[in-house]
């Protein structure tokens, strides 16, 4: 946002106020905030007014650095930002002692929230600091989140959207800083609480709740998913991008703590509010005769235990109410007549609507307790309003009517204010001026609120207490008594069930339908009394209402009126402020980020609707700069300096003549007018003036500042010259207070460090102090020490510090040299007993030689104890290392104690032992006695050192396995390895033994895996299976010979099976058969064979003996049928297919002769 002036630039990014624009129409305004959106600059000004356009992400130009940059800037010196309108609100405010305001408007989503926390938030940096000061600002950034919390929404339009209009004013002491405040809340979207719209979510409160409450206050307050709540669930969205519900809770909670808000009251506050969640499960259903009847009994237990009434009497107000009749001071009924499902859906959301309304007034009046807390007198205000902007839906009602009203009067408020105001100053200064007509929407307000005629406010609350019928029925006459009224009106037009009202951003079509019921606002009287019977005395003193008292005559307030006065008293506070105005834009509907989602034609309406391009023309074509004739003079005096003008005369206005005149003689001054009071001039005039200003002022001060530099570099360089030279004296001569005093004269006098010689200065002197330091203390510690070699542990220990000092800085005079050999001596000493203890307790042979050979070199005494212990110990170990030699060679290891050779190929080092190339170990006699008798020894010398102990529970292990080996428990073999860590045990010496028994352990376990194979594919008859593990035993040297017979067999016997059952021939599958019974082969095929053989053995048989008997043609076409169909093909089957071949004459021949062949008398005759 830096501000470069070339035209180019503006061409690219457009100008930073549109009254500069050469043309003023909408497309070049349009044009013209896009360029701006698309480089990221979403501020622009118009004249006095401040355009903002939601960027819809986070844009780094609002940090402290930003607030820094506009501090006590004038608004025309920098580009336009939120932070330059606070500027000049804060400054007019706390110079000129009067009210300010700053109005934010916009549609939903258009960024209104966000532009009033960043006014606050610049207000509060920049003002004082002071204890008290610092309370009412931290009290009025902290309390947005509660505020928000209970007062924001998610929209289709806008995450994070204010329902509620507010009036935030912050008071000002006499110093201009804040000491209080106060809030006014304007249309809180109540409905809200009991329906939402799909896609859009409750006040963000609910939400927060369910994510952040504690285990303990879930348990307390019966909570769960916001699905489950029939308040929470009709608009469908339970989480939204970019909301932290759960932190969002806990800043809540905080901004109650810092409000003052006590634990108990936010108890209360969060009971409600889940009471109301509750309150929207109950649901009612009809009962026989059309009254409602509350359809679970446990939900209604459960909303009057969160409103501490009993349920009877939450059920009692619910479906029925209370209708008194008679007159008063007459006799009087009193009815208990029961609602049908629609009104008591109507009373329970009536109750929901009211307790949270009545919480948020209670929020909003502790937030101005805390604000008033210290009771501070003020004399001056800046306000911020911020409010619904105005809004055009495709369905209108009773809402957006009130909102459009208050936007109706805050324009009316712009125009006299900004536009009118403008014409009148033109006048009063007669100056040349040609007015630009505008339309003032006085007449609309009136039609709105008028009270004589009435307006449609009025017109409404007479319907609604002059007509006692059905809500459809009211609206209706409302509709009807408003034609009547205002037919004439051009800016009034009816329909059959709505309205249309021409506002100043254009005309809006209101539907009736739930006006009256709205502007009523009516809750029974009833349903007060049920709240005011609750225990919780914080919900009654929520509803204060005294509903017996029937004696006031006057009409109860409706919702209409409500707005109404509230918003008069808005103008009457605006209109005792100077004001700011905020206009804030959407650039597209969709809250997309992208700069391609600039939407031109929503823009523009926007724009419209906030009335700003009559506020642009006006300031074009007027003169939108403007200085007082003294102003102007102390600002361009500079110009005729030569004039020698008198300022103490005060003639101003000559003095204007003059400079302008000057002016005149260089650049184009003729649309500059000089007015009665003021000098007013247009853009181009105003750059060509600051121009010459600049130019003029350049020249001046070039001059001076060109003298003053001269002299202060040449007096700086004479001050730091001598500083250089008394530094190096002072390093040359290693004098500490010498260094000192040098060092001191360059803090105090130098503008800058000298480098180097400043920190080498500063380096020396910290070495010579450390020196004389490291001295001192040698001579005290020698003199104390005296060349004791064995001092007390406070003494070893200073004179260490010493030491490690003077080598830090490598200093060792011959005093200091003897102390670090002292101490060296010292310290060898130690390290020596230290070594001769370690080398007893751990049994360290080697440890325990140099510890022994150190200390006769220090010339210890040979008979002190500890020298003896180390002596005796080494004595012990050398008997041990007698017996380890033994073991190593019963283990056939190295008794070098070298690493051992684990390989098979190589001798054993013990002639009593041999390993096979497969790791089988063979014991010669005396092997196993020569072993067990080593390790007998080994444990009744008790040896302690870590190679004796390793080499012991070697021994022992190698005899385990030996036994288990010998027994063929190889269970035990694993068992023993595993719990040794297969041999790699710390506690271990590697030795051949061992590996042997871990391969023979890992040969067995194959052996038996390839045997299990093996007997697994020979029961499968798995010729392909049974081979690879034939493969595999012979490779581990088993006996697989019988195995390999079997495969071949297998593969026998499958083949001949296969060619048997191909070949369809008997004696074929005869064999086959033969050769699977001798292997007992149980597969399907073997069965399939059987089965053929022993079919083809029957028709063969059968085939043979009706060739002989000859039967009818039926018969033998049967047989041959059958036989042919499973692949049959001997020689009696062809001669039996050709028989079934003849005609019936050959055949009968043939039947004939097997008649007389076998003597069939009956078969001839036949």
């Amino acid at each position: 946002m830096n501000s470069k002036k070339t035209g180019k630039h503006f061409q690219q990014q457009g100008v930073d106020d549109m009254v500069m624009l050469p043309k003023v129409t909408e497309e070049n305004m349009i044009e013209n905030l896009k360029k701006r959106y698309m480089n990221d600059i979403i501020y622009t000004n118009i004249g006095p007014v401040l355009i903002s356009v939601n960027p819809y992400k986070r844009l780094p130009i609002v940090d402290e650095t930003w607030i820094d940059r506009y501090k006590g800037r004038f608004r025309h010196e920098l580009d336009p930002h939120i932070y330059a309108l606070a500027e000049e609100t804060y400054r007019a405010m706390k110079g000129e002692k009067e009210n300010q305001c700053v109005i934010i408007s916009g549609e939903s989503g258009a960024g209104k929230t966000e532009a009033s926390k960043l006014v606050m938030k610049y207000i509060s940096a920049v003002s004082g600091n002071s204890e008290g000061v610092d309370y009412v600002k931290h009290v009025i950034l902290e309390s947005n989140p509660l505020l928000e919390a209970f007062g924001n929404a998610k929209t289709l339009r806008n995450n994070n959207s204010s329902r509620f209009g507010k009036y935030f004013e912050i008071q000002f002491n006499e110093a201009g800083d804040p000491c209080g405040g106060s809030i006014t809340n304007y249309l809180l979207e109540k409905s809200r609480v009991v329906y939402q719209t799909p896609g859009e979510r409750s006040f963000h409160i609910f939400y927060q709740l369910l994510a952040g409450a504690s285990n303990e206050e879930a348990n307390t307050l019966q909570l769960y998913a916001p699905e489950h709540f029939f308040y929470l669930n009709q608009g469908g969205c339970f989480q939204v991008d970019g909301i932290d519900d759960i932190q969002e809770y806990k800043d809540t909670r905080n901004a109650m703590n810092i409000i003052g808000i006590t634990p108990q009251e936010q108890d209360h506050v969060f009971r409600l509010v889940a009471a109301i969640l509750h309150m929207g499960n109950l649901s009612f259903y009809e009962d026989g005769k059309g009254n409602a009847v509350i359809q679970e009994q446990q939900v209604l237990e459960l909303a009057a235990n969160m409103l501490n009434v009993e349920p009877f009497t939450l059920q009692n107000a619910i479906l029925f109410r209370v209708i008194n009749t008679g007159t008063q001071g007459g006799r009087q009924s009193t009815y208990n007549v029961p609602q049908n499902v629609e009104q008591a859906s109507y009373a329970r959301d009536a109750v929901a609507k009211a307790v949270y309304t009545r919480i948020f007034d209670w929020l909003i009046k502790k937030v101005n307790e805390a604000l008033s807390k210290n009771k501070a007198p003020y004399r001056t205000v800046i306000g911020v309003l911020d409010i619904f902007g105005f809004e055009i839906f495709d369905r209108n009602g009773f809402e957006q009517f009130c909102i459009n009203y208050v936007n109706e009067k805050l324009q009316q408020f712009f125009i006299e204010l900004t536009l009118k105001a403008e014409q009148e100053e033109y006048n009063q200064e007669g100056i040349k001026w040609e007015p630009i007509k505008y339309f003032n929407n006085q007449i609309v307000c009136e039609l709105m609120e008028g009270k004589r005629p009435p307006g449609i406010f009025s017109v409404l609350d007479d319907v609604c207490f002059t007509i006692h019928a059905t809500s459809k029925g009211t609206d209706v006459k409302f509709l009807q008594k408003m034609q009547g009224s205002f037919s004439s009106n051009l800016h009034f037009r009816a329909f059959d069930v709505a309205f249309a009202v021409k506002h100043y951003a254009g005309e809006v079509t209101y539907e009736v339908d739930g006006f009256c019921d709205k502007n009523k606002d009516t809750l029974f009287n009833d349903l007060i009394e049920m709240m005011q019977c609750s225990t919780n005395r914080f919900l009654v003193a929520l509803f204060p209402e005294n509903t017996k008292d029937n004696s006031s005559r006057k009409r109860p307030t409706t919702a209409g009126f409500k707005i109404k006065t509230s918003c008069q008293q808005l103008m009457k506070t605006l209109s005792a402020c100077t004001p700011h105005y905020v206009r804030c834009i959407k650039p597209n509907e969709t809250k997309q980020p992208s700069r391609d989602a600039f939407t031109g034609m929503n823009v523009l309406r926007q724009l419209r609707y906030a009335g700003v391009f009559e506020a642009v023309t006006i300031r074009q074509t007027g003169f939108p700069f403007r200085l007082t004739h003294e102003n102007f003079y102390k600002r361009y005096k500079s110009l005729v300096r030569e004039e020698n003008l008198d300022s103490n005369t005060k003639q101003w206005k000559k003095f204007c003549e003059i400079i302008i005149s000057k002016m005149a003689q260089k650049k184009d001054m003729s649309a500059v007018q000089i007015g009665v009071t003021k000098v007013l001039y247009r853009a181009a005039q105003y750059r060509e003036m600051e121009l010459l200003r600049n130019v003029a002022l350049s020249e001046t001060i070039t001059i001076i500042q060109a003298f003053n530099r001269g002299w202060n570099a040449r007096s700086t360089y004479a001050v730091m010259n001598d500083i250089r030279q008394t530094l190096r004296s002072a390093m040359q001569s290693r004098d500490l207070n010498e260094l000192e005093q040098a060092i001191k004269y360059h803090t105090d006098e130098a503008e800058f460090q000298i480098h180097p010689e400043f920190q080498q200065t500063i380096e020396m002197r910290d070495i010579v102090k450390e020196e004389v330091r490291i001295m001192g203390e040698t001579r005290r510690l020698m003199g104390q020490l005296q060349g004791n070699v064995n001092p007390p542990e406070s003494l070893r220990s200073q004179l260490q510090s010493l030491v490690e000092a003077a080598k830090a800085i490598d200093y060792s005079p011959p005093e200091v040299t003897e102390a670090i050999e002292l101490y060296d001596e010292i310290m060898s000493r130690i390290h020596c007993r230290e070594n001769l203890d370690a080398g007893v307790k751990e049994n360290d042979e080697e440890k325990l030689r140099e510890a022994i050979s150190e200390a006769e070199r220090l010339g210890f005494d040979m008979n002190d104890s500890l020298v003896r212990a180390a002596q005796a110990e080494l004595e012990r170990i050398e008997q041990e290392n007698e017996i380890l030699h033994e073991m190593r060679i019963a283990l056939s290891l190295p008794v070098d104690g070298s690493e051992p050779d684990l390989s098979y190929q190589a001798p054993t080092l013990n002639q009593l032992i041999q390993i096979t190339e497969e790791g089988e170990v063979i014991l010669y006699e005396g092997a196993w006695e020569e072993l067990e008798g080593c390790v007998t020894r080994a444990q009744e010398f008790d040896c302690k050192t870590a190679i004796g102990i390793r080499l012991v529970n070697t021994g022992n292990l190698v005899l385990h396995l030996r036994s288990a080996i010998g027994q063929d428990d190889w269970d035990q073999v694993e068992s023993l390895l595993l719990e040794n860590k297969l041999g790699d045990s710390p506690l271990l010496v590697k030795c051949v033994e061992i590996r042997a028994a871990h391969d023979q352990l890992i040969l067995k376990a194959k052996k038996a895996e390839v045997q299990e194979s093996l007997d697994a594919a020979s029961a499968a008859f798995d010729a392909n299976t049974l081979q690879l593990a034939v493969d595999k035993g012979a490779a581990l040297r088993m006996e697989v010979e019988p195995y390999q017979e079997l495969v071949h067999a297998i593969i026998a016997t499958q083949q001949a099976i296969y060619d048997g059952l191909e070949q369809v021939e008997e004696e074929a599958l005869i064999y086959a058969c033969q050769l699977a019974e001798q292997i007992a082969y149980n597969l399907e095929d073997y069965y399939q064979a059987a089965e053929l053989r022993d079919t083809l053995h029957s028709l063969s048989e059968e085939i043979d003996f009706n060739l002989d008997l000859m039967p009818d043609r039926e018969y033998l076409q049967e047989l041959n049928d059958r036989a042919v169909g499973i692949g049959m093909h001997t020689e009696p089957l062809a001669e039996l297919t050709r028989i079934c071949g003849l005609e019936d004459e050959p055949l009968a021949k043939e039947q004939l002769k097997s008649a007389l062949r076998r003597n069939d008398k009956e078969r001839v005759i036949e």
